[in-house]
């Protein structure tokens, strides 16, 4: 068998902006673990419900409509932390730069079950365990964030 070499120069590099929101409720926050086998940097990693917006859709609109895909669960948006994450990864055909931003959000009301099929698991996690988890890169810094505030 033979293998074609992966000239990891010449794959196409592009910028994802994503938009995630930091639901607390009871002293918890509410996490997804990411399902993305491609990705195993990010591969059963925890993160903050989210995504990544469609063409011509406004940042608050795609997190409400994420979070309800991720979670089930219709959210208001409260505010925007001003705090940027930067990461880059590597899947087998690209890489890719995301920015992330995170809005504090408010409980509405649970609609339905996850449907989005990279959510692993959807949990409610207690403030002080999160710190132990194995988390994507910068939720720790959000939720810090938020803290001090």
């Amino acid at each position: 068998m033979i293998m074609k070499m992966i000239d990891r120069q010449s794959l196409p590099r592009i910028q994802v902006t994503v938009f995630i929101g930091l639901l607390e409720k009871n002293n918890k926050i509410l996490m997804v673990q990411r399902k993305e086998k491609e990705c195993s940097g990010a591969h059963l990693k925890w993160e903050l419900p989210g995504g990544k917006t469609l063409f011509g859709e406004m940042p608050e609109e795609a997190l409400k409509r994420e979070f309800l895909e991720e979670t089930g669960i219709k959210i208001k948006i409260l505010s925007l932390l001003p705090k940027i994450q930067v990461s880059v990864w590597e899947y087998p055909d690209r890489i890719q730069q995301v920015f992330v931003f995170c809005y504090v959000c408010e409980y509405i009301e649970k609609k339905s079950n996850s449907s989005d099929h990279r959510v692993n698991k959807v949990a409610w996690i207690e403030k002080n365990r999160v710190k132990n988890m194995k988390l994507l890169p910068g939720i720790r810094e959000f939720i810090e964030y938020k803290a001090n505030l």
